[in-house]
């Protein structure tokens, strides 16, 4: 792949209006519920970022026919996937391995999953241990993970702080085994709001599947039904739109933006008016206006992902901020915490960390004319290119092309809203 270098330059907008993206998580979900059923499901609002091409990709493999339309997806599903025997192609997407492992495992026969980036060095020991303890077959070779079944019911013990994207992947496949399953997650459970957006695709899919705490029961033997399906806007993108009215001074409003909590990532509205943001809720979003932010001390536990905004915002802020339960930042794309630190230091910003904990001194004014390196990790590209706006002085940013994993269009709709110049001028 081509390495992109952009430069970040302060647009001319006198306020923005900025359309999420869909979300992320629920176009997965959908997109592997329906490729679950036999019927014809059709998935509304679609963004088609890289890692939703690679779930549409190997759900193919698995023998469902999916017509991939501008902003639409019709999927013609099977009731049990039937294994093309290919290999099994997941770029750099960890949702799209995690979520398929358990589903590829039904099958008595050898399915190979072939890693890109990072991801091969991103943890999988949760379902080795398990497989294992299931006399199943778990090899890992380099960027290249084989998997062979069959699959069955029974009791499941997953540990709840490496990733929820493990449970997830089992609630997929259990409802399609002959057996009663449960699901018991050693405590801390970490990012539980991803385990329940996953029950609830479940049972609008007709999956008789519930939590109970630390238990999930999964009845065997069970059908996917079809249900079409419009996802909302991804709330862990609009951390990036949030930032507008801190690095531009003006206003933003944020349109396609859900009010209630069905995504993790709706924490953010509850942080940011904590640090003292100016938050008012519109028809179908938010608006937000340029206010004096200040800090605060905040778990990621559940929020992960807003992790490099959130920091970036807090240099922003007056005072010291605290980000607490971040370790898992450091397993994503890159070591995010360290990606972060590295960056926002060429920028002039005080931030240090523990393996778990990130700390933010601000306010700081952010110096122009650093060379920022991606990391090859989507969101940190986002939120550095955001900070940098902040900047008198022009800054570049190398590996652009980052965002493409989750949104391909940030660049132009930052652009088009005149929140950034084009990297040409």
């Amino acid at each position: 792949m081509k390495t992109e270098t952009r430069m970040i330059q302060k647009g001319d907008a006198k306020e923005a209006l900025i359309h999420l993206p869909a979300s992320k998580s629920q176009v997965h979900r959908a997109l592997i519920t329906a490729a679950l059923t036999e019927g014809t499901t059709v998935i509304r609002n679609v963004t088609y970022g890289n890692d939703i091409r690679a779930t549409i990709r190997l759900l193919r493999h698995f023998g469902a026919e999916i017509l991939d339309e501008t902003d639409r997806i019709i999927v013609k599903g099977v009731s049990r996937p039937v294994f093309d025997y290919q290999e099994l192609e997941c770029g750099e997407s960890a949702s799209t391995l995690r979520f398929l492992i358990p589903l590829a495992a039904l099958s008595g026969d050898d399915a190979v999953f072939v890693c890109e980036g990072r991801l091969h060095e991103r943890p999988q020991t949760v379902y080795e241990k398990l497989f294992e303890e299931k006399g199943l077959r778990f090899e890992q070779e380099g960027n290249r993970i084989c998997v062979r079944g069959p699959l069955q019911g029974g009791i499941y013990e997953v540990r709840g702080d490496v990733s929820s994207q493990f449970i997830s992947g089992l609630l997929f496949a259990l409802p399609l085994c002959e057996e009663d399953s449960e699901i018991r997650i050693l405590p801390p459970f970490e990012s539980a709001p991803y385990a329940d957006m996953t029950l609830r695709f479940l049972q609008k899919s007709g999956i008789d599947a519930e939590r109970d705490g630390l238990i999930i029961r999964i009845k065997g033997s069970q059908k996917y039904h079809a249900a079409d399906f419009e996802a909302e806007g991804d709330e862990s993108q609009a951390a990036f739109a949030a930032m507008i009215p801190f690095v531009s001074d003006i206003p933003v409003t944020i349109s396609g933006m859900p009010h209630h909590d069905g995504q993790a990532d709706h924490a953010l509205t509850g942080i940011l008016r904590n640090m003292g943001a100016d938050i008012q809720r519109t028809e179908d979003g938010y608006r937000m206006e340029p206010s004096s932010l200040h800090g605060i001390t905040a778990s990621l536990a559940d929020c992960p992902d807003l992790g490099p905004a959130l920091f970036a915002l807090a240099s922003l802020a007056e005072g010291t901020s605290v980000f607490t339960d971040g370790r898992r930042l450091r397993i994503k794309e890159c070591d995010r915490i360290a990606a972060m630190e590295e960056e926002m230091r060429k920028l002039g910003c005080v931030i240090d960390s523990t393996t778990d904990t990130v700390t933010v001194t601000g306010r700081t004014e952010i110096r122009g004319g650093a060379v920022l390196s991606s990391h090859r990790d989507h969101r940190v590209t986002m939120a550095l290119s955001m900070l940098a706006l902040a900047g008198e002085i022009p800054s570049v940013i190398e590996g652009s092309e980052a965002v493409d994993k989750s949104w391909p269009d940030f660049y132009h709709v930052m652009t088009k809203a005149k929140v950034m110049k084009e990297a040409a001028e």
